[in-house]
């Protein structure tokens, strides 16, 4: 790969410039201490935010709709209900994927943290912004007014 000692440095070099070697570290640079870590985990967050607001607001609407009984209006049934639910859930999990997993559910952080595939750190980020979307998705509700 490396044709001599000088290719080699200029490699390290251009590493370190991108914030991969440290100038005490022979290797690359631990995850706390890449700044990228932390817009990215800021990024997922927000992401896991949004989505949580959205299928608590579309969990908690059809939920209330559900509950309403109306003579004129026609009401859903259960099964539409759990439709409307597992499919936001679905599409939001679908959108999600790509940029936090898709958690959605605190549940969900904390076992992937206890598998070992997510740090403590972003564990306590993603459950942190998935309770404050819940919160702001059950506000949106009673502000709409579809929560009766």
């Amino acid at each position: 790969m490396f044709r001599n000692n000088r290719d080699l440095r200029e490699n390290e070099n251009r590493l370190h410039a991108r914030g991969f070697l440290t100038p005490f570290q022979a290797g690359p640079s631990p995850w706390f201490r890449r700044k990228k870590f932390y817009t990215n985990l800021l990024r997922r967050s927000a992401a896991e935010c949004l989505a949580s607001a959205l299928l608590m607001f579309v969990s908690l609407s059809a939920s209330s709709a559900f509950c309403t009984v109306d003579e004129d209006v026609r009401v859903p049934t259960p099964v539409m209900v759990g439709l409307a639910e597992g499919l936001a859930y679905a599409g939001l999990m679908a959108a999600t994927a790509h940029i936090s997993g898709g958690h959605l559910n605190p549940a969900v952080s904390l076992g992937i943290l206890i598998s070992g595939h997510l740090n403590v750190l972003a564990a306590l980020f993603y459950i942190i912004a998935q309770f404050i979307g819940s919160i702001l998705g059950a506000a949106a509700v009673l502000v709409s007014g579809l929560l009766v």
